[in-house]
């Protein structure tokens, strides 16, 4: 009996040794890395970028005329700012000033709404907001074009995107009212573009003699105060028709 132990604890062994290898992991296999959190792109540039509005609050903007948020007209409603029709919210304007940014945001207007996107902003007494700034033009273009029959007399220089009545919006694919576009104002040295959802429609360069003459050329040829600053305010107009703004961001440049 005693000469089969020896055979009998080696083959008990083996099994064990054999059960512990197939319990570890191969030598090439790697643990499964765990999943990173999602960086969304305003967040991997934090430092670099103001965000205006975060669907929450409309702490950075207050009313033209004024040291606070309008009382009425503006809410907030599913993470946009949303200006209420003919509700008298008036137009607001960022606290900060800026001189050169990149300003980027998304916009809705309402079927037949009118509005804009200023900058420059200066604060006159007694003097509407659009009498200093140049304006990104926001409009329900198919309503406007329909109700002027068509008549470049009065849609010239007056579109979504234009720089309102001086320049025309060019290479321009814009949603139609009710769905979302997104806007862009740079402003460089003086230089200043349009984006209308990715593409650069508008592009001129501030007092030099080609703005200067489509000044002279337009409703602002006598407005002493229009865009002479190099810094101002954003300003959102109130046209008295509903329009929504969401994801505005600005960084300084």
């Amino acid at each position: 009996m005693k000469r089969h132990v020896f055979p009998i604890l080696a083959i008990c062994c083996l099994y064990l040794l054999l059960s512990c290898q197939q319990d570890k992991p191969a030598a090439t296999e790697k643990a499964a890395p765990k999943t990173a959190p999602i960086t969304t792109a305003a967040e991997k540039e934090t430092g670099e970028w103001t965000v205006l509005f975060d669907g929450i609050s409309g702490a950075h903007w207050r009313k033209y005329g004024t040291d606070h948020f309008p009382d009425s007209g503006w809410t907030v409603n599913k993470g946009a700012l949303v200006l209420l029709p003919k509700s008298g919210g008036g137009d607001i304007m960022t606290k900060e000033k800026y001189q050169n940014f990149d300003l980027q945001l998304e916009f809705m207007a309402a079927k037949g709404a009118n509005s804009g996107i200023l900058y420059l902003v200066q604060e006159i007494e007694d003097q509407p907001m659009y009498m200093s700034a140049p304006e990104y033009q926001i409009i329900d273009d198919a309503n406007y074009i329909k109700i002027s029959e068509g008549d470049p007399a009065v849609t010239k220089h007056h579109l979504t995107a234009d720089n309102y009545d001086l320049q025309t919006a060019t290479n321009k694919k814009l949603n139609p009212a009710g769905e979302w576009n997104t806007a862009r104002i740079v402003i460089n040295k003086g230089h200043v573009e349009h984006y209308l959802n990715g593409a650069k429609v508008v592009e001129y360069d501030l007092r030099s003699p080609e703005w200067e003459a489509m000044v002279q050329a337009s409703k602002f040829a006598d407005w002493e105060e229009y865009a002479k600053a190099d810094e101002g305010h954003i300003g959102l107009q109130d046209h008295g028709d509903m329009v929504s703004f969401r994801n505005i961001r600005i960084k300084r440049l």
